[in-house]
């Protein structure tokens, strides 16, 4: 049951992807209300929420003042099976949680999902992390912090 569970959200996940790529690539923009909860992480960027959104998300990921991506978390017990009130249940099967919209004009490049069992700082539970990127795995690479080297 949880196999599929993780199976039906990579799905949504993929399906989300192709429709995104369909759009016309624009800047997201991040909202008014975000706070900032971190500074940048490698290959991530600062951390952005709304804060009635925390702990799950969506958090804006950011770099150079560019929102390059958005993050969600999902608890082990998010991934069980949601019962789906009927016709949508038939059409869609169990839903495991809705995403908020992706800002309009936002192509997603790829996506990790990572699984963090003693969870980490902002959600010390076990869960699984999800990141939608809107930049390339190359430019990821080059998201690091400023400043000098570490010695």
């Amino acid at each position: 049951m949880k196999k599929k569970a993780v199976i039906a959200a990579t799905l949504l996940l993929v399906l989300s992807m192709l429709l995104s790529a369909c759009a016309p690539a624009t800047a997201v923009t991040l909202p008014k209300e975000a706070q900032k909860l971190s500074e940048v992480v490698p290959r991530m960027g600062e951390h952005w929420a709304i804060p009635k959104g925390l702990p799950l998300g969506p958090l804006y990921l950011v770099h150079q003042g560019k929102v390059i991506g958005m993050e969600y978390m999902y608890t082990q017990e998010m991934l069980k099976e949601t019962p789906v009130p009927p016709p949508a249940q038939e059409e869609l099967g169990p839903v495991i949680r809705e995403l908020d919209p992706l800002p309009v004009g936002a192509t997603i490049n790829h996506m990790t999902v990572s699984f963090n069992p003693q969870g980490h700082a902002g959600f010390t539970v076990p869960h699984y992390d999800a990141h939608l990127y809107f930049i390339t795995p190359e430019e990821r690479n080059k998201v690091i912090p400023a400043g000098p080297p570490p010695k």
